[in-house]
């Protein structure tokens, strides 16, 4: 799934949000979920932004085993691994071990997981989530029911609003509202999100779709 970033009226740069495959780690199956989110241009010659996250995410359960990070913002810049044992709750980076709930979910694999679940207006999701050597709980709040209009189409949608604490696929001040297709896809083709200057919106411009063998 490829996206514009759009800083107002101007679009600033890219995101690309993929499964590239289907691996064993801990002798489980499990899927290689990235993201990766690239300032254009004209943009960099002011704030250049190139992160990347990878996940590896439980293909039957739907939980982390691992996150790595590789992010790079101005002269700002985060190199991480964290791993999650899911069998002892454990939690793992160069810094330090954590106690984690069971399933515990990260930035991406909790982004994922929300799409799994049947999600009804009103409803609101609780998911343990590890990242950077803390564990929150993320509460996913079902708020209401949208048509949207992007580059991709027009969609209807159901909305949801995670209540992040953590640095992750998006940094914001303020709200996050996630614009999910309401059908069993819940496609995200609209994340909008307040900034220190105005909003963000992440529009979808095309999906490419590959099987798997």
């Amino acid at each position: 799934m490829t996206y514009d970033i759009d800083w107002g009226p101007a679009t600033v740069g890219t995101a690309v949000i993929s499964v590239q495959q289907i691996k064993k780690y801990n002798g489980r199956d499990v899927y290689e979920l990235r993201t990766h989110a690239q300032s254009n241009d004209i943009i960099s010659k002011i704030y250049k932004v190139n992160d990347q996250v990878v996940s590896y995410t439980d293909k039957e359960g739907i939980f982390s085993w691992r996150l790595e990070k590789n992010l790079n913002e101005g002269n700002w810049r985060q190199r991480r691994l964290f791993l999650l044992d899911q069998i002892k709750n454990l939690a793992y980076s160069e810094n330090d071990t954590v106690n984690i709930p069971e399933y515990s979910q990260d930035i991406i694999s909790a982004f994922f997981y929300v799409r799994t679940q049947d999600l009804q207006v009103g409803k609101t999701i609780e998911i343990p989530h590890y990242d950077n050597d803390k564990v929150y709980y993320l509460n996913v709040e079902v708020i209401k029911k949208q048509e949207v209009r992007v580059p991709a189409g027009r969609f209807n949608c159901i909305v949801v609003e995670p209540k992040l604490k953590t640095q992750g696929l998006f940094k914001h001040q303020g709200r996050i509202k996630i614009y999910l297709t309401d059908d069993e896809k819940k496609i995200p083709v609209l994340m909008t999100s307040k900034v220190v200057f105005g909003q963000v919106a992440v529009k979808l411009t095309k999906i490419e779709t590959e099987i798997f063998p």
